[in-house]
């Protein structure tokens, strides 16, 4: 059962349709459902009243993480669709890092490209990020929400209290795992993300986090769906398929880089939030293309967007997609946090605590209104086994020795075969 963190703040004023407050994943369709400032975390709250700045480091560290991430799942995945969302990777596992110590918080830093900074500093950036993603607009809903599932006699009330305050998180018990977190998920993300969570024994699991996000926007400029017709797509392979291409005549951002085209598709009436197409010119496969798509390219590709009359097709789609990252975070330099022979240091959530799996699912579905995507994290901590009991009867020959353990001399040392 989820309990719900909550405080006696004053009231925010009513956001719009599709508002959203970030951190609890409280999302207003109007009327009485509509959030107050109670449902945000206290550090988010904070950072939306004092208006505080989002950190630019952070911001290009989750990108990087993101980027690297999606570069190792490219390695096995490159036949099929990948989508990942690098925002709630980010959060679920800076919300771990702040469990981290020694061999393993280095392994994390150098993993999540966090830079060396502290966990005091990820969680205050994540908190002004929260807020500063806080919107009244009509046409955008965007939900960030974290749950945590945890043993109150197992997982220390520091790391608890690092969730509830920065994050907003849902305390529940891990007596309900899987059903209670996959319910859960599958409400914060309406029903696009049905579990996190495979069926399985939890019994030797001490905590399991959660984070989602939910989003859907109605396009700036709407395509027409009388102008939607049947056309060829050619895959990697060669073949062709027939998909639904969409098409309009737009003035918005494009760029012609030297092996691609791009275009950016703004949401809602501010256009803060906005779709990216990145399309490999011809000549140019799409791993080619991936081969330039580092965090560097993609900060200097940001800058150089400029306003241009574009003439657009682009295909509906809809996908889903399904990871375990052990694997892949292992390769990023992570593989120390999910020991369980005791090297992993997590010492900051439970003692003897390890990463038992992260599990990360995200759907998307692109039309002629506009986007609708969703993101979900999930990871478990174990903690290493106690120490088997144990037994021994000495009624045959054996070896025995006297040593002296501080200098390790051996005093005496035979077998007896004849006590």
């Amino acid at each position: 059962m989820i309990r719900k963190h909550t405080s006696t703040s004053p009231l925010l004023p009513l956001l719009g349709v599709g508002a959203v407050l970030m951190g609890t994943g409280a999302c207003s369709s109007g009327g009485s459902d509509a959030p107050t400032r109670a449902d945000l975390p206290h550090a988010v709250a904070d950072a939306l009243d004092r208006k505080t700045p989002v950190d630019t480091k952070s911001i290009s560290a989750n990108t990087a993480f993101g980027f690297n991430l999606f570069q190792e799942l490219q390695k096995s995945d490159r036949t099929k669709n990948v989508f990942i969302s690098p925002t709630s990777l980010s959060l679920a596992l800076q919300i771990v890092f702040n469990g981290a110590g020694g061999d393993t918080k280095t392994a994390m830093d150098k993993a999540l490209s966090l830079g060396g900074a502290s966990a005091s500093d990820i969680n205050t950036s994540n908190a002004a990020l929260q807020a500063s993603l806080v919107t009244d607009s009509p046409d955008i809903n965007l939900t960030i929400a974290n749950g945590l599932w945890f043993k109150p006699s197992a997982v220390k009330s520091e790391f608890v209290k690092t969730n509830t305050d920065f994050y907003g998180s849902e305390l529940g018990d891990v007596t309900g795992l899987p059903k209670s977190a996959n319910d859960w998920v599958s409400k914060k993300t309406n029903a696009k993300i049905l579990t996190i969570l495979p069926d399985q024994d939890y019994s030797s699991t001490v905590a399991v986090l959660v984070n989602a996000i939910y989003f859907k926007g109605a396009w700036t400029h709407k395509f027409d769906t009388a102008k939607t017709n049947d056309s060829p797509f050619t895959l990697s392979d060669g073949k062709t398929a027939t998909v639904k291409m969409m098409q309009q005549q737009i003035d918005t951002g494009y760029l012609q880089g030297s092996n691609f085209q791009a275009i950016k598709l703004p949401y809602g009436k501010e256009g803060r939030l906005n779709l990216y197409v990145f399309l490999p010119t011809t000549g140019t496969s799409l791993p080619d293309f991936l081969k330039t798509l580092t965090p560097e390219n993609w900060a200097n590709w940001m800058t150089k967007f400029a306003t241009a009359s574009v003439t657009l097709k682009l295909p509906r789609f809809k996908t889903d997609y399904s990871v375990a990252l052990k694997d892949a975070l292992t390769n990023l330099g992570m593989g120390i946090a999910f020991d369980s022979t005791g090297k992993a240091d997590l010492s900051g959530i439970a003692d003897n605590a390890y990463i038992q799996f992260v599990q990360h699912k995200t759907f998307v579905e692109v039309n002629e209104e506009g986007t609708e995507a969703a993101g979900a994290t999930g990871i478990g901590i174990g903690v290493t086994s106690a120490p088997l009991p144990a037994s021994i009867t000495v009624d045959h020959p054996f070896f025995c020795a006297i040593r002296d353990d501080k200098t390790g001399a051996v005093l005496f040392m035979g077998t007896i075969v004849k006590p």
